[in-house]
């Protein structure tokens, strides 16, 4: 689960560092991949949930989803708004 939370921090640095390229005048970048860390980071969080009856770990894990879906869905409005 490390890698793939690794996977989407790096890929939302390069969203942030793609925005204030943009706002210094640069062109966009192309090679966005914040979408697929995120999708790959919720199945490998689905996956763990799946594997026992581990109720306080699964109630962190949901948690720890959501906090990332909310992440992700800031860190995509705020690249439309710039």
């Amino acid at each position: 689960m490390r890698l793939a939370q690794q996977q989407v921090d790096d890929e939302s640095a390069k969203i942030l560092e793609g925005m204030a390229d943009r706002l210094d005048g640069k062109p966009p970048r192309g090679d966005d991949k914040f979408e697929d860390s995120v999708e790959q980071l919720q199945q490998t969080v689905r996956s763990c949930c799946s594997e026992g009856p581990q109720e306080s770990l699964t109630a962190q894990l949901q948690t720890f989803l959501t906090l990332s879906r909310n992440s992700e869905s800031l860190t995509m409005s705020l690249r439309k708004e710039i």
